[in-house]
């Protein structure tokens, strides 16, 4: 499935730190990832060690560590630019200009 993803996408790795990722999701009042479970940051760790190999054959990489929500958009915005300047008609655009 992924293979299918990375060929027939541009894909893009939004990444971050375990320690974001989870305060991340505990911003948004989602408390079930450390819910009673003491080990949920080791095997978050794990999990993303794991995909990582994965998740580094994106056609880019977007590390949003210590940003704010405005700034990583920015970077994502900046990373997908390229790609809907020179494919906008795939994209069914006129233009690609912002």
């Amino acid at each position: 499935t992924f293979d299918l993803i990375l060929s027939s996408f541009y894909t893009i790795w939004l990444k971050a730190e375990p320690e974001e990722h989870m305060a991340r999701v505990r911003g948004q009042g989602d408390l079930r990832p450390m819910a009673d479970d003491r080990s949920a940051m080791s095997e978050l760790r794990t999990i993303l060690l794991s995909r990582e190999p994965l998740y580094a054959r994106a056609s880019a990489v977007v590390d949003t560590a210590s940003l704010s929500v405005d700034a990583a958009a920015t970077r994502l915005i900046d990373a997908v630019a390229p790609v809907l300047h020179s494919d906008a008609h795939s994209f069914g655009l006129r233009s690609a200009a912002g």
